[in-house]
Protein backbone atom coordinates (compact mmCIF):
# COMPACT_ATOMS: atom_id res chain seq x y z
CA UNK A 1 0.00 0.00 0.00
CA UNK A 2 1.15 3.46 -0.82
CA UNK A 3 2.50 5.54 2.10
CA UNK A 4 0.19 8.21 3.43
CA UNK A 5 0.94 10.97 5.85
CA UNK A 6 -0.02 10.23 9.92
CA UNK A 7 -2.10 13.35 10.90
CA UNK A 8 -0.57 15.03 14.19
CA UNK A 9 -1.66 13.50 17.45
CA UNK A 10 -4.75 11.56 17.10
CA UNK A 11 -5.94 8.77 18.30
CA UNK A 12 -5.88 5.37 15.87
CA UNK A 13 -9.49 5.66 14.56
CA UNK A 14 -8.60 9.59 13.82
CA UNK A 15 -5.48 9.22 12.39
CA UNK A 16 -6.86 6.59 9.89
CA UNK A 17 -9.96 8.30 9.17
CA UNK A 18 -8.07 11.10 8.26
CA UNK A 19 -5.57 9.55 6.14
CA UNK A 20 -8.59 7.43 4.23
CA UNK A 21 -11.54 8.78 2.38
CA UNK A 22 -14.01 6.51 5.01
CA UNK A 23 -17.34 7.09 3.08
CA UNK A 24 -18.99 7.71 6.60
CA UNK A 25 -17.96 8.82 10.14
CA UNK A 26 -17.08 5.60 12.19
CA UNK A 27 -19.31 5.23 14.92
CA UNK A 28 -18.42 5.81 19.06
CA UNK A 29 -18.21 2.06 19.76
CA UNK A 30 -16.61 1.51 16.38
CA UNK A 31 -13.84 4.13 17.01
CA UNK A 32 -12.89 2.61 20.12
CA UNK A 33 -13.00 -0.99 18.77
CA UNK A 34 -10.10 0.61 16.46
CA UNK A 35 -8.26 1.85 19.48
CA UNK A 36 -8.49 -0.90 21.76
CA UNK A 37 -7.13 -3.46 18.78
CA UNK A 38 -4.83 -2.02 16.57
CA UNK A 39 -2.38 -2.39 18.93
CA UNK A 40 -2.61 -6.29 18.52
CA UNK A 41 -0.58 -8.57 15.90
CA UNK A 42 -3.88 -10.72 15.91
CA UNK A 43 -7.19 -9.58 16.25
CA UNK A 44 -10.88 -11.28 16.85
CA UNK A 45 -13.78 -9.55 16.26
CA UNK A 46 -16.61 -11.43 16.87
CA UNK A 47 -19.61 -8.93 17.13
CA UNK A 48 -23.21 -9.88 15.63
CA UNK A 49 -24.59 -9.43 12.17
CA UNK A 50 -24.81 -5.39 11.26
CA UNK A 51 -22.60 -4.28 14.31
CA UNK A 52 -20.01 -2.94 11.43
CA UNK A 53 -17.03 -5.49 11.66
CA UNK A 54 -15.93 -4.40 7.90
CA UNK A 55 -15.57 -1.04 8.36
CA UNK A 56 -13.63 -1.61 11.85
CA UNK A 57 -11.44 -4.19 10.48
CA UNK A 58 -10.40 -1.78 6.96
CA UNK A 59 -9.57 0.59 10.00
CA UNK A 60 -6.83 -1.44 11.31
CA UNK A 61 -5.10 -3.25 8.83
CA UNK A 62 -4.95 0.64 7.25
CA UNK A 63 -3.64 1.82 10.19
CA UNK A 64 -1.01 -0.94 10.24
CA UNK A 65 0.18 -0.01 7.19
CA UNK A 66 0.06 3.83 7.92
CA UNK A 67 2.56 2.40 10.91
CA UNK A 68 4.79 0.84 7.68
CA UNK A 69 3.82 -2.78 9.41
CA UNK A 70 2.06 -4.15 6.14
CA UNK A 71 2.15 -4.00 2.41
CA UNK A 72 -0.88 -6.14 1.49
CA UNK A 73 -4.03 -7.37 2.98
CA UNK A 74 -5.43 -10.40 1.49
CA UNK A 75 -9.31 -11.14 2.84
CA UNK A 76 -10.83 -14.49 2.88
CA UNK A 77 -14.44 -14.37 2.52
CA UNK A 78 -17.67 -16.35 0.87
CA UNK A 79 -17.32 -16.30 -2.60
CA UNK A 80 -21.14 -14.26 -2.29
CA UNK A 81 -19.35 -11.39 -0.69
CA UNK A 82 -16.57 -10.80 -2.42
CA UNK A 83 -18.23 -8.07 -5.09
CA UNK A 84 -19.92 -6.32 -1.18
CA UNK A 85 -15.80 -6.19 -0.59
CA UNK A 86 -14.92 -5.28 -3.76
CA UNK A 87 -17.01 -1.76 -3.83
CA UNK A 88 -16.24 -1.29 -0.15
CA UNK A 89 -12.60 -0.97 -0.66
CA UNK A 90 -13.21 1.27 -4.21
CA UNK A 91 -13.10 3.79 -1.53
CA UNK A 92 -10.33 3.99 -0.22
CA UNK A 93 -7.94 4.16 -3.80
CA UNK A 94 -6.48 0.72 -3.21
CA UNK A 95 -5.44 -1.65 -5.89
CA UNK A 96 -7.71 -4.82 -5.82
CA UNK A 97 -7.02 -8.29 -7.30
CA UNK A 98 -10.07 -11.11 -7.33
CA UNK A 99 -8.54 -14.38 -6.97
CA UNK A 100 -10.65 -16.49 -8.41
CA UNK A 101 -11.81 -18.36 -11.91
CA UNK A 102 -10.17 -21.35 -13.09
CA UNK A 103 -6.69 -22.55 -12.32
CA UNK A 104 -5.62 -21.69 -15.32
CA UNK A 105 -6.75 -18.37 -14.88
CA UNK A 106 -5.46 -17.66 -11.20
CA UNK A 107 -2.21 -18.77 -12.84
CA UNK A 108 -2.14 -15.23 -14.70
CA UNK A 109 -3.10 -13.43 -11.90
CA UNK A 110 -0.77 -10.87 -9.93
CA UNK A 111 -0.18 -11.22 -6.26
CA UNK A 112 1.05 -7.97 -6.04
CA UNK A 113 -1.32 -5.48 -5.69
CA UNK A 114 -2.97 -3.56 -1.84
CA UNK A 115 -5.68 -6.03 -1.79
CA UNK A 116 -6.25 -9.36 -2.80
CA UNK A 117 -9.95 -11.10 -2.76
CA UNK A 118 -10.26 -14.71 -2.61
CA UNK A 119 -12.58 -17.61 -1.03
CA UNK A 120 -11.27 -20.00 1.57
CA UNK A 121 -11.57 -22.48 -0.73
CA UNK A 122 -9.52 -20.81 -3.63
CA UNK A 123 -7.22 -20.10 -0.97
CA UNK A 124 -6.58 -23.67 0.10
CA UNK A 125 -6.14 -24.84 -3.27
CA UNK A 126 -3.90 -22.73 -4.37
CA UNK A 127 -2.20 -22.25 -0.55
CA UNK A 128 1.75 -23.19 -2.51
CA UNK A 129 1.29 -20.19 -4.82
CA UNK A 130 0.45 -17.54 -1.93
CA UNK A 131 2.62 -19.29 0.63
CA UNK A 132 5.36 -19.03 -1.93
CA UNK A 133 4.33 -15.61 -3.54
CA UNK A 134 3.43 -13.57 -0.29
CA UNK A 135 5.70 -15.04 2.41
CA UNK A 136 8.72 -13.04 2.55
CA UNK A 137 6.08 -10.09 2.43
CA UNK A 138 4.32 -8.02 5.03
CA UNK A 139 0.70 -9.94 4.88
CA UNK A 140 -2.60 -8.77 6.72
CA UNK A 141 -4.95 -11.51 6.58
CA UNK A 142 -8.58 -10.66 7.18
CA UNK A 143 -10.87 -14.10 7.32
CA UNK A 144 -14.56 -13.00 6.98
CA UNK A 145 -16.70 -15.61 8.53
CA UNK A 146 -14.14 -16.50 10.47
CA UNK A 147 -16.24 -20.00 11.72
CA UNK A 148 -14.70 -21.64 8.93
CA UNK A 149 -11.79 -22.24 10.79
CA UNK A 150 -12.51 -23.24 14.39
CA UNK A 151 -12.14 -26.60 13.66
CA UNK A 152 -8.17 -27.46 14.31
CA UNK A 153 -8.65 -30.68 12.20
CA UNK A 154 -9.46 -29.40 8.61
CA UNK A 155 -7.34 -27.68 6.19
CA UNK A 156 -8.95 -24.22 6.48
CA UNK A 157 -7.50 -23.64 10.15
CA UNK A 158 -4.20 -25.45 8.92
CA UNK A 159 -3.26 -23.12 6.11
CA UNK A 160 -4.24 -20.24 7.85
CA UNK A 161 -2.23 -21.18 10.66
CA UNK A 162 0.83 -21.86 8.40
CA UNK A 163 0.74 -18.65 6.94
CA UNK A 164 0.17 -16.42 9.70
CA UNK A 165 3.13 -18.37 11.52
CA UNK A 166 5.32 -17.09 8.86
CA UNK A 167 7.51 -13.92 9.28
CA UNK A 168 5.56 -10.28 9.16
CA UNK A 169 1.94 -11.78 9.25
CA UNK A 170 -1.07 -10.12 10.88
CA UNK A 171 -4.19 -11.86 11.33
CA UNK A 172 -7.99 -10.30 11.70
CA UNK A 173 -10.56 -13.36 12.55
CA UNK A 174 -14.34 -11.89 11.88
CA UNK A 175 -17.50 -13.93 12.74
CA UNK A 176 -20.86 -13.13 13.69
CA UNK A 177 -21.69 -16.92 14.01
CA UNK A 178 -22.80 -18.31 16.89
CA UNK A 179 -20.36 -21.18 18.18
CA UNK A 180 -23.16 -23.23 20.41
CA UNK A 181 -22.79 -24.35 23.08
CA UNK A 182 -19.61 -26.41 23.67
CA UNK A 183 -16.38 -24.52 24.47
CA UNK A 184 -14.45 -26.76 22.89
CA UNK A 185 -15.74 -25.65 19.16
CA UNK A 186 -13.84 -22.41 19.31
CA UNK A 187 -10.42 -23.67 19.70
CA UNK A 188 -9.19 -22.96 16.55
CA UNK A 189 -10.12 -19.35 16.87
CA UNK A 190 -8.53 -19.33 20.05
CA UNK A 191 -5.27 -21.02 18.75
CA UNK A 192 -5.01 -18.29 16.04
CA UNK A 193 -5.59 -15.46 17.80
CA UNK A 194 -3.91 -16.23 20.78
CA UNK A 195 -1.46 -19.17 19.74
CA UNK A 196 0.54 -18.99 22.82
CA UNK A 197 -2.50 -19.98 25.86
CA UNK A 198 -3.37 -23.62 25.13
CA UNK A 199 -0.02 -26.17 24.01
CA UNK A 200 -2.45 -28.96 22.41
CA UNK A 201 -6.14 -29.63 21.63
CA UNK A 202 -6.23 -31.58 24.35
CA UNK A 203 -5.26 -29.43 26.84
CA UNK A 204 -7.81 -27.32 26.14
CA UNK A 205 -10.25 -30.24 26.38
CA UNK A 206 -9.01 -31.21 29.28
CA UNK A 207 -9.35 -27.66 31.07
CA UNK A 208 -12.55 -27.81 29.82
CA UNK A 209 -13.85 -30.74 31.39
CA UNK A 210 -12.38 -29.82 34.38
CA UNK A 211 -14.93 -26.64 35.10
CA UNK A 212 -11.72 -24.42 34.82
CA UNK A 213 -13.71 -23.13 31.73
CA UNK A 214 -16.63 -22.26 33.83
CA UNK A 215 -14.86 -19.98 36.40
Amino acid sequence: MSPRPRMGYYNPAEQVTNAYPFPFELREDQKRDVDALVDYERVGIFNGLGTGKTAVSTAIALHWGLDDLTDQIVILLPPILIRQWEQWLKNFDLGITIYQGTPTKRKQLSLDNDVILTSIGVWKNDFERFKTGLGDKRVTLIVDEAACVRSPATQNFKSIREFVELSDKRLILMTATPLGSVPTSCYGLIKLKSPTIYPSHRSFRVIVKSGVWDN
